[in-house]
């Protein structure tokens, strides 16, 4: 969150400072005050109704060999991918002179030195038992993911068993459609200024659940989007260009990623 409002210096003048630094620069105009606040509940994010549980597994199996795979179940959805690791990390080094079967027996035996993450997501309709799931200790997590899954295919069940329990982790996925913070600035406009000089960008803006794998990628570009409009537009008309322009893009790729949550 940048902040962009002025404070006034002691000779009267104004003056425009960054949260990250300690260098101001003068101007003329008038600081603007707020005539409403932000009701909190309004802007939260959203409990979407998923939870999710991951963890980091030293198992090795063919089917995570330097790749992955999805699990649905109609209830359940199971993400594999690696995660540390590939065939130029495994332990063995064949000698010239090995016949071809023994070298056979020596490749089955050699030490892969791999790393998989796994993702298993469901929903969880009800707040309370989401809160009490994210409660669980490392071993408790584990526990749950293994009553749940403990009669799918190889290999998961035996990836979760021997997933190191300080790798395992659950939390309740929320996600925020940025959309609302436009909402929330065109209820402030007097007439067609907004007082307020506040700038959300980031997760601050568009928190949105893992599945389209986005979440970085937006914030990554909310960046250099407001350095364009800043650069382009004095300063309320920048805020205002910046704000929409990443609401309409970024809450694209939040609602996609809620739907895929489903």
């Amino acid at each position: 969150t940048l902040d962009f409002s002025k404070k006034k210096t002691a000779g009267g003048n104004n003056i425009v400072q960054s949260p990250a630094s300690s260098s101001t620069t003068t101007t003329t105009s008038l600081q603007p005050k707020l005539s409403q606040t932000v009701n909190a509940a309004n802007i939260a994010p959203r409990y979407v109704g998923i939870f999710i549980i991951l963890g980091i597994s030293d198992h090795f199996h063919p089917l995570i060999d330097e790749r992955g795979f999805h699990t649905l179940d109609g209830g359940h959805r199971l993400f594999i991918m690696p995660f540390q690791g590939s065939r130029l990390d495994d332990d063995v080094t064949p000698s010239h002179n090995q016949t071809e079967q023994t070298q056979s027996n020596q490749n089955q035996q050699r030490k892969r030195n791999r790393r998989t993450m796994w993702q298993l997501s469901y929903p969880i309709s009800n707040k309370e038992e989401a809160t009490r799931l994210s409660q669980l200790s490392h071993e408790g997590m584990q526990t749950e993911v293994l009553k749940r899954c403990r009669h799918w295919h190889a290999p998961f069940p035996d990836m979760v068993k021997d997933t190191p329990l300080e790798t395992i982790w659950g939390t309740s996925l929320l996600d925020r459609d940025p959309r609302i913070f436009l909402e929330h600035r065109t209820s402030l406009e007097i007439h067609g200024r907004v007082p307020s000089r506040v700038v959300v960008l980031g997760d601050a803006a568009h928190s949105m659940t893992p599945f389209k794998g986005q979440g970085a990628n937006q914030a990554f570009a909310d960046g250099p989007l407001l350095a364009k409009w800043l650069s382009k537009s004095k300063l309320d008309s920048a805020i205002r260009g910046f704000m929409t322009e990443m609401a309409n893009r970024s809450g694209i790729k939040v609602r996609a990623s809620r739907e895929a949550a489903m």
